[in-house]
């Protein structure tokens, strides 16, 4: 995966900062790590729960979650690939995970059923703590999920899509990923989370790259029309020179022979200004202009 865990880390310190009182709302986060990166170890003597994670804060916050819903905690440092993580466990009796419907008695599994919108910001929120990445928006829009195979992500991707946020998946070797690539849908989706400090940071982006985009627009746009401006200039000079130097001025009207006089005297002028200077409108020496180019096309066929 290309790196992009600067912004992703920004986001998530927003996210940190978002207090959670409510044990049902604690529960819901508690979840969303729990269907991202735990693991539910069931043996005859005894039910626990894992979880590994890699920051420090992170694994502060699944602390305060835990004790918040009321849960005993164990925190263990161990070394992994030259890396420290954080390896979190705590014990449950099943009768208790089922109660608090944490899984479901038919396979064992996380399943999310939400009672308010706060359940389900929470339990999304802690989804994405667990194991979500944000591109930097300077560098582009991309957001992902990323979900264990053996999880269970049927609620989480239905709740998703009521929630009117369009993730796509894929497989990824040993995981599921939901992602978005839209900014709109990535902007939406930070501010439903509670990370205001990365919305607007992606805000900012959006406009700065929609006013470049503008003015590069704009510049392009100027610059077309000068090369128009100019291949008109040098088209109707190259017929004045041709008619002044067979001696045919004299047999033009003399409205043509204003517009020739005039558009020799101020060749810098737009053909606004020299429609002003003429009295006339701006079509009407646009019209003459053709004219006179078409005079020297036809005297030059005639020859």
């Amino acid at each position: 995966m290309e790196k992009i865990d600067y912004f992703t880390q920004i986001v998530k310190r927003d996210l940190l900062k978002i207090d959670i009182n409510k044990p049902d709302e604690a529960l819901s986060e508690i979840q969303g790590f729990l269907l991202s990166i735990g693991k539910i170890i069931i043996t005859k003597e005894k039910t626990k729960i894992n979880f590994t994670l890699s920051s420090p804060e992170i694994a502060r916050r699944v602390i305060k979650l835990l004790k918040i819903a009321g849960f005993n905690k164990s925190l263990k440092i161990i070394e992994k690939k030259g890396r420290k993580y954080f390896e979190i466990e705590f014990n449950i009796l099943l009768k208790d995970l089922l109660n608090l419907k944490i899984i479901d008695e038919n396979d064992l599994k996380v399943h999310f059923r939400p009672k308010s919108e706060g359940d389900i910001k929470s339990f999304i929120r802690g989804a994405f703590l667990a194991s979500g990445v944000v591109r930097d928006p300077k560098k582009g829009y991309y957001l992902e999920l990323r979900f264990q195979k053996e999880s269970s992500i049927f609620e989480i991707f239905e709740i998703l899509k009521i929630m009117h946020f369009n993730f796509k998946d894929r497989d990824r070797k040993n995981y599921i990923i939901l992602y978005l690539q839209d900014r709109e849908s990535i902007k939406e989706f930070l501010l439903f989370l509670g990370a205001s400090g990365s919305y607007i940071q992606v805000l900012e982006n959006t406009i700065i790259k929609d006013i470049r985009n503008k003015l590069t627009k704009n510049v392009n746009l100027e610059m077309k029309n000068l090369k128009k401006t100019i291949d008109a200039y040098l088209k109707t000079k190259d017929a004045i020179i041709y008619l002044k130097k067979n001696d045919l001025i004299k047999i033009l009207s003399p409205s043509l022979k204003e517009t020739i006089d005039l558009r020799m005297k101020y060749p810098y002028l737009s053909l606004n200004e020299l429609a002003i200077k003429m009295g006339v409108s701006k079509s009407c020496v646009n019209h003459r202009l053709r004219r006179i180019i078409k005079l020297k096309e036809r005297f030059i066929n005639e020859e």
